[in-house]
């Protein structure tokens, strides 16, 4: 497994989180957890994600930052926004427009302190499913070409946690 890394430091009005490396589903629910936090804050967050250092994000993490755009976008005067250079824009959000969807921005806030690790936190499998199923319904919705392959992953996902027996 590739790895990756997440970072964040706080700013003026919220956040700065650096991604490096390969962003995946095992490190989405983390960032996500942060990120709704920090939007649910008296007064809400801001968050500035820098991908220049990234070099893949999956598909689950890019639905987790759809989410967390709409989220930002519903809870002023928190927003999202997302540092990319040409090449990483081109390589990780064109191919599901995302470049057209989220907030892009060349400058990053300047921060206020130092940067400190979001670790991967532990969910349990239902938890965890529901962040996948979700990240893939919010890509599902975005008119891109794999639009229906993400309905299908979402739909399946969805089935598999409905049908799953519950404990006790």
């Amino acid at each position: 497994m590739r790895s990756c890394e997440l970072a964040v430091a706080q700013t003026a009005d919220g956040y700065l989180v650096r991604i490096e490396g390969h962003a995946t589903l095992q490190y989405s629910p983390s960032f996500s957890a942060f990120a709704v936090q920090a939007f649910e804050a008296s007064p809400p967050s801001s968050i500035t994600v820098d991908l220049r250092s990234c070099q893949y994000l999956d598909s689950t993490f890019l639905g987790c930052l759809v989410r967390l755009h709409r989220r930002a976008a519903g809870a002023p005067p928190a927003s999202l926004s997302v540092i990319v250079d040409d090449s990483g824009r081109r390589r990780l959000l064109a191919p599901t427009r995302l470049d057209a969807v989220l907030r892009l921005t060349d400058v990053a806030p300047e921060v206020l302190g130092s940067f400190v690790p979001i670790r991967r936190g532990q969910l349990s499998e239902t938890q965890f499913g529901r962040h996948v199923a979700e990240s893939h319904e919010a890509l599902a919705e975005l008119p891109c070409d794999h639009a229906r392959l993400f309905r299908d992953i979402a739909d399946r996902l969805a089935r598999e946690l409905q049908n799953r027996p519950s404990c006790i």
